[in-house]
């Protein structure tokens, strides 16, 4: 696993400029880790981040000096400029079962996620229904709730499956389908007299 770094620095306005070489970079492997340097005295913007482990946050930080020498400070938070968590592995999501029949036109579909304890998070859900045996078809997509209400335009089966999406980016595989029948109509009554 690898991901790429950038940084940058500009001198004051009336300033020397940045030496040839200005960068100092360093990185450390958790909030309470220890800083390590990365590239002293490089004149570098990127690089790459290499060798990293799934569920890790690195953190790195950078300071810079000018032709005259001012060098400026490391930052002294404890989480340096930037930090970012790795994260691979997909997020996981289930949805809750409907009722065999819905009586109304309108009614809600809900479900759950999970991205796991090293986790990035879960962004938002892609959701997709189908009516009867007919293809899958597009409901919101990156749909930040765990709850949707859908409008059947028919008195039809409808299916309905997501699939989460974690901060990181990484898709889940959709879930098994939920499926109700929407049945909106009454029965019809004929009374006979002999």
């Amino acid at each position: 696993l690898q991901f790429t770094v950038s940084w940058s620095a500009q001198d004051a306005l009336n300033g020397s400029g940045l030496a040839a070489s200005p960068y100092d970079v360093q990185w450390k492997d958790g909030i309470g880790g220890t800083w390590q340097d990365w590239y002293i005295g490089t004149n570098l913007t990127s690089a790459i981040f290499s060798n990293v482990t799934n569920g890790h946050t690195y953190c790195f930080r950078m300071r810079s000096i000018d032709r005259a020498g001012n060098q400026q400070i490391y930052l002294t938070s404890l989480t340096g400029d930037h930090c970012t968590t790795v994260d691979t592995d997909k997020p996981n999501a289930t949805i809750n079962p409907l009722p065999e029949y819905e009586q109304t036109a309108a009614f809600e579909v809900s479900w759950s996620g999970n991205d796991g304890p090293a986790g990035s998070g879960i962004a938002g859900f892609d959701i997709e229904y189908k009516e009867n045996n007919g293809p899958w078809v597009d409901g919101p997509q990156r749909y930040p709730g765990t709850v949707w209400t859908f409008t059947a335009q028919n008195d039809s089966q409808y299916c309905f499956r997501v699939a989460p999406r974690d901060r990181a980016g990484n898709l889940g595989d959709p879930t098994t389908p939920a499926c109700t029948q929407v049945d909106t109509s009454p029965p019809l009554v004929h009374v006979a007299i002999p």
